[in-house]
């Protein structure tokens, strides 16, 4: 259909008035009385600008703040106050007239068009509204305006009362007011779903970079992101190992292999005491081994050096020198003394003498595990090292069916640590910081000091019970009253106890004072928890105050980091963190993920 189908027509067959030409004279010819002088419309307010009217809507957060937020989730959880984000950029709303100008005519806008007076003056141009950035460009061409004539009173009881032009008004007020509504709408639904989702903070890390071994009360308000180092794919495949002292921060990175027999190491350390991640030095070696591999402890060290596979790092320079012990892992250091294990049953211990490597002897051991220490219930050691000078000993964790045993460093005399009589073959192993205790499940627990003396036995159990992993590591005798009496965790913050009947209920009983907090379980661990109310865990730590806590990897349910605000039963969940291959504390208010694409630091929400 043409524009010229929509034109009327008289049935007469006579043509429509040209817009030049005046009616009275027209109407005489025609037979018809002159028509009565029509009353100019009233002037036309011009159209609000909408980019003025939007400029009150409540501002952005922006790109800088949201990328230094988590991606988190709350259970039951709502947003401080403090803590209200301001509404996203509203985007630029098209132009409207441009939008127009391609609608179909309204009946009777042409015939409209030539009822107006030779003298009116054309309407101006509203002005226009800015294409969005991240749509192509509109042509730059000037849009036309449109011209309003004069149109007959209108008769109140009527049904076409109201004329054409009014009609083209009220769709062209119509049209602005549903797209204000629209972008309106959208932004006020954005910026509440992204209160009820996470706290929003700037990037960057504002905490007090201190390690007092225990959760910063701050994290009581949620998870949010500080930072990420950014991992190169073309560089490193697997995520690297981390290792923390002090505000250092060490990363070891496999690098992506150039020939199917090299295999190098690219080590970096950070200073993360600052707003942002500060580079030390950058170093890369060759190493006989596959340093992709997880084993703990990952790391070993002293004053001056880092040890990590058959690599020796100065931790100041960054100077690595390549050791004379192969696949075989640093396992612990006591007097200048390293012993490397191989898990096949072979340990050495090494000196260094000028500069130069040399055996000081060599033991044959039980099979060892894959994994090394791998995960200890009750406490979280970093090395295998037990005891100290003469006494010093690297606990042996032995592979299935095997016996756990005992290394002295000096002389690399072997201890074995169970009961002969006993046919169990399965140890749970809990290294005290001067002992051990062997855990057979629901059997007798034996406590042996670091030379393999048996200090005690007990039978009591704590599958419900853990002690939080904030305090460093405990004595023998300090281990021990955790078995034998209740709630007792003198070394650290306080224990954690899976409580009620439907196992649905966590107490933080605080070792200062002996008061208790209680929190619920999260609702999606609950459906993994068992009638015996088994509370097994990678990491649970405490705020010293009680207001905080913090629980990782629930036993039989998903892997996921949970903090908690012990004063509104509010849990914090981040994907983020969650997608972490491993996790390491830095300071009480900093907790590094790392993943094969970034090392983030993630850090309480209000901070």
């Amino acid at each position: 259909m043409s524009n010229d189908d929509l034109r009327w027509s008289p049935p007469d067959g006579t043509q429509p008035l040209p817009s030049g030409e005046s009616g009275d004279e027209t109407a005489g010819h025609m037979g018809f009385a002159p028509l009565p002088e029509l009353a100019p419309l009233p002037d036309l307010a011009p159209l609000p600008d909408i980019e003025e009217l939007l400029r009150f809507a409540p501002p952005t957060s922006g790109n800088e703040a949201v990328a230094g937020q988590a991606d988190t989730g709350t259970s039951e959880a709502g947003v401080p106050g403090a803590d209200v984000a301001p509404l996203p950029d509203l985007a630029p709303l098209p132009d409207i007239e441009e939008f127009l100008r391609f609608a179909p005519p309204m009946p009777g806008d042409e015939a409209v068009a030539g009822q107006a007076e030779t003298d009116a003056a054309p309407t101006a141009p509203g002005p226009a509204i800015q294409a969005p950035a991240s749509s192509p460009a509109e042509d730059a061409g000037e849009h036309e305006s449109i011209t309003h004539g004069h149109a007959p009173e209108p008769h109140e009881d009527s049904d076409e009362s109201v004329s054409p032009v009014k009609k083209h008004l009220h769709l062209i007020l119509i049209a602005c007011a549903c797209v204000v509504a629209i972008v309106i709408g959208t932004s006020f639904f954005r910026w509440f779903s992204q209160q009820a989702g996470e706290p929003v903070r700037e990037p960057g890390y504002r905490g007090t970079a201190l390690n007092t071994h225990s959760l910063s009360p701050e994290w009581t308000s949620g998870i949010a992101v500080a930072w990420t180092i950014p991992i190169d794919p073309k560089r490193f495949t697997f995520a690297p190992h981390v290792h923390a002292e002090g505000s250092t921060l060490y990363l070891a990175f496999s690098d992506r292999p150039t020939t199917a027999r090299s295999r190098s190491v690219t080590v970096m350390a950070y200073d993360v005491s600052g707003t942002e991640p500060r580079l030390l030095w950058e170093t890369n070696a060759e190493t006989s081994t596959r340093a992709y591999e997880t084993f703990t402890p990952q790391f070993v060290w002293d004053d001056d050096l880092l040890f990590f596979r058959d690599l020796v790092i100065d931790k100041a320079t960054g100077t690595i020198t390549q050791a004379p012990w192969g696949e075989a892992y640093p396992m612990g250091i006591s007097e200048g003394i390293v012993v490397t294990c191989l898990t096949d049953g072979y340990c050495t211990g090494w000196s260094q003498d000028s500069g130069e490597w040399t055996e000081v002897w060599k033991a044959t051991t039980v099979k060892q595990s894959s994994f090394g220490l791998g995960h200890m219930n009750y406490t979280a050691p970093d090395s295998a090292l037990i005891g100290s000078g003469e006494q010093a000993s690297i606990l042996i964790v032995p592979d299935h069916a095997e016996v756990p045993q005992l290394l002295n460093v000096r002389t690399g005399e072997l201890t074995n640590l169970a009961d002969p009589d006993d046919d169990t073959t399965s140890y749970a192993l809990v290294q005290a910081s001067d002992g051990v205790i062997v855990d057979p499940w629901l059997n007798t627990k034996y406590a042996y000091d670091s030379v393999g003396d048996l200090r005690g036995t007990f039978n009591q159990n704590r599958y419900v019970t853990q002690p939080t992993r904030d305090g460093g590591a405990p004595t023998l005798a300090q281990l021990s009253d955790f078995f034998t009496k209740d709630k007792t965790a003198s070394w650290t913050t306080g224990v954690v106890e899976m409580t009620s009947n439907d196992c649905a209920t966590l107490e933080l009983t605080l070792t200062s004072d002996a008061s208790t907090r209680t929190v619920s379980v999260p609702d999606n661990i609950r459906p993994y928890q068992t009638d015996s109310c088994i509370f097994l865990v990678k990491d649970v730590r405490a705020s010293a105050d009680g207001s905080a806590m913090y629980i990782r990897d629930f036993s039989l349910a998903p892997k996921g980091s949970y903090f908690f605000n012990t004063a509104t039963n509010k849990n914090f969940n981040s994907a983020e963190l969650d997608a972490a291959e491993s996790h390491t504390w830095v300071f009480d208010d900093m907790l590094i993920g790392a993943s094969k694409t970034g090392v983030t630091a993630f850090v309480p929400a209000s901070s």
